[in-house]
């Protein structure tokens, strides 16, 4: 519907999932020397038009309105991990940074 109501939309109008997907194809960046995050999405519409599938019978979220409270718990879960995927695709995966000492207690339920 965005590509189609609003002019000139169409490089950037991704689902999800498939922006995802299309950024784990192109290669890696670094996170502090790699290109800008506009410049990874404007690679990834290329990649899309030079024929790139992915898998187009998995692009959509499923809609948990009306179902029960797991339903909205699996959903959040898929989310995240797609956004978290999302997040390297753009700028690189950072290393986590290490845990301090206070963050080590607490881990171990010894706060």
């Amino acid at each position: 519907a965005v590509t189609r109501d609003v002019a000139g939309a169409e490089p950037r109008a991704f689902t999800l999932k498939e922006l995802v997907r299309l950024l784990d194809a192109m290669p890696s960046t670094e996170p502090a020397d790699g290109p800008a995050p506009t410049e990874r999405v404007a690679a990834a519409d290329r990649l899309r038009r030079g024929g790139f599938e992915g898998n187009p019978y998995d692009e959509d979220v499923v809609d948990p309105l009306g179902m029960p409270l797991e339903s909205y718990r699996a959903v959040a879960w898929e989310l995240d991990e797609w956004c978290g995927r999302l997040v390297d695709g753009l700028y690189g995966k950072v290393p986590a940074p290490a845990a301090t000492r206070d963050e080590e207690e607490w881990v171990g339920g010894e706060p």
